[in-house]
């Protein structure tokens, strides 16, 4: 098995009024299995999003799932979308109005 580069991105996502601080690490474990994606809210600090009501979120998946700074940017948009669409979250942004 050939060794994977290694890669690590770090970058700030805007997403309906919260920034999240988004850190990519493409082979994790160190041994080319396992890529690690950690998404955490800086503003308001630690406010929940709709992937994690702490504002903190530690997610493991598969090497070479992302590749690259826009990868990862189309990752993180597409599963906040997706989890917005929860009723937990839509009950959450609702009662955020008031």
């Amino acid at each position: 098995m050939s060794k994977v580069s290694r890669i690590i991105i770090t970058e700030v996502i805007d997403w309906q009024g919260l920034s999240l601080s988004v850190t990519f690490d493409s082979d994790w474990s160190g041994l080319g299995y396992v890529a690690h994606l950690e998404v955490v809210t800086v503003k308001p600090d630690r406010a929940p999003n709709p992937i994690s009501g702490t504002g903190y979120k530690s997610h493991f998946l598969p090497v070479n799932e992302i590749e690259n700074a826009q990868e990862l940017r189309q990752y993180v948009l597409a599963w906040l979308a997706e989890a917005a669409k929860s009723a937990d979250w839509r009950a959450n942004a609702q009662l955020s109005l008031f």
